[in-house]
């Protein structure tokens, strides 16, 4: 095998039969670089050159403890305003009362709707490593999670991954609202 790196730093492995091992070492940098958190120093962040960074991707300072979210090509320093930790223990409500169908609904009170809200997941036992805890939806008042398994289907001949919502089913999970 042999790969190539693209302008964002996307591998592409070609089948030659050398440099098996920096191969495959250079999909883990990748994978450990990316997944959209990247952490360094303020220095290596203003090092980062556009081709490198995608919007969206969060930045995670080592030296500052600063969070920085990619938004129209430029660095967005954020600054953590609330948070919560949500339980959702019963099998037909969420926490605000609704039917529980794989989405929860928070009430946050901030009074102004959040750049960015990092969800953590507090996986511990149910459907391991699988589950998926996504914003959906914030504003204002609210911010909306949903939660989702794989799943998959058979097409015809062939078989697809498809995320599915997870319902009637608890859930727990810490939230970060940023500013």
């Amino acid at each position: 095998m042999g790969h190539s790196k693209g302008a964002s730093g996307a591998i592409t492995v070609t089948p030659t039969p050398t440099q098996t091992v920096a191969d495959m070492q250079a999909i883990a940098n990748r994978v450990e670089e990316i997944g959209g958190l990247i952490a360094g120093t303020a220095a290596q962040r203003a090092e980062l050159t556009s081709a490198e960074v995608r919007n969206g991707w969060i930045f995670a300072e080592s030296d500052t403890g600063r969070l920085f979210w990619r938004r129209n090509n430029a660095w967005v320093r954020l600054s953590p305003v609330g948070g919560g930790f949500v339980v959702d223990v019963t099998s037909t409500k969420d926490q605000d009362g609704a039917t529980n169908d794989g989405i929860i609904t928070v009430t946050h009170g901030l009074g102004f709707t959040p750049r960015a809200v990092v969800v953590t997941d507090r996986n511990e036992g149910g459907v391991p490593s699988l589950r998926k805890v996504v914003v959906t939806a914030r504003n204002a008042t609210q911010i909306q999670f949903a939660v989702y398994v794989p799943r998959i289907v058979k097409v015809g001949d062939n078989y697809d991954l498809q995320a599915q919502l997870l319902p009637n089913n608890p859930v727990e999970f810490d939230w970060i609202a940023f500013q």
